[in-house]
């Protein structure tokens, strides 16, 4: 039928179960995270350690994300040298 009733479909399913989640969210059994876990994560500043380790990821996930950006490309931009860089011509020699 295409691809707008599909999402359609799939946004009225999403709204639907938001909807009911949001009204019978005070019905729910508490879940772990309401419990102890939730007061030991009060706000408290990194400690040095963990702050070198976000200062490694971000060091470490712009060249990744530059990687995969040009690896992704492959796919077309070789093809695209290709056409332009191949010589289709025959040359016969009589």
């Amino acid at each position: 039928m295409g691809w707008h009733y599909g999402f359609t479909a799939a946004g009225v399913g999403m709204t639907i179960a938001t909807s009911n989640l949001s009204l019978r969210h005070a019905a729910l059994p508490p879940t772990s995270c309401t419990g102890p876990r939730l007061q030991a994560s009060k706000k408290k500043p990194l400690d040095r350690n963990e702050r070198r380790g976000i200062l490694a990821l971000i060091a470490l996930f712009v060249p990744t994300t530059l990687f995969w950006a040009t690896y992704e490309q492959q796919g077309n931009t070789i093809v695209l040298w290709a056409d332009d860089h191949t010589d289709r011509t025959i040359n016969l020699i009589f």
